[in-house]
């Protein structure tokens, strides 16, 4: 049984060192790392003695990853299934900074492109966090500009989402308007 990571948990980077306890008998044992479906072995497939490996070159978009822990018994084949999130980082405006003060009625947004994105969307509004009463568009450009912003130094609340196949992350930035 894996003893780190965690089930379930979101794995940290792209690469992830798993680490499983010594049932007697074991002789060796096989990790399959997958992303379609339970069993998969679509990413690293290998076969060790030890208690440990590093998986290395995993996918950083948020999909889902099967984990499937082999244990062999001098020829008697065991096995416990695990699924994990892969990590993923959203996009971060470049510009404007957090906490700006517009200057004008009309404001390009910039950020950049993020590996494993498959799309972004940029929400604006007034009325909170999340809100997008002003503005909201998908893209797969990494700038978007927002016209007919309002000009009465009112706090104004811009999302970033990413896209990562269908698993969105998103950031949050406040600013005011000029």
């Amino acid at each position: 049984m894996l003893t780190s990571p965690k089930q379930g948990a979101t794995l940290a980077g792209s690469s992830q060192t798993f680490t499983w306890m010594a049932p007697a008998g074991a002789t060796s044992y096989t990790l399959w790392v997958g992303s379609t479906g339970v069993g998969s072995k679509d990413l690293y497939g290998k076969t060790t003695t030890a208690v440990t490996l590093t998986v290395p070159y995993l996918p950083m978009n948020g999909e889902t990853l099967y984990v499937r822990l082999r244990t062999d018994f001098n020829g008697v084949w065991m096995y416990n299934d695990y699924i994990f999130t892969a990590a993923a980082t959203p996009a971060n405006l470049t510009s404007p900074k957090q906490g700006a003060t517009f200057t004008s009625s009309s404001q390009a947004f910039t950020w950049a492109p993020v590996a494993g994105a498959t799309g972004y969307t940029l929400w604006l509004g007034s009325t909170g966090v999340g809100s997008k009463d002003l503005y909201g568009k998908t893209t797969t450009a990494t700038t978007l500009t927002v016209p007919y912003l309002p000009v009465n130094g009112e706090t104004l609340y811009v999302r970033l989402r990413t896209d990562f196949n269908g698993v969105w992350m998103y950031t949050d930035y406040t600013f005011t308007a000029k």
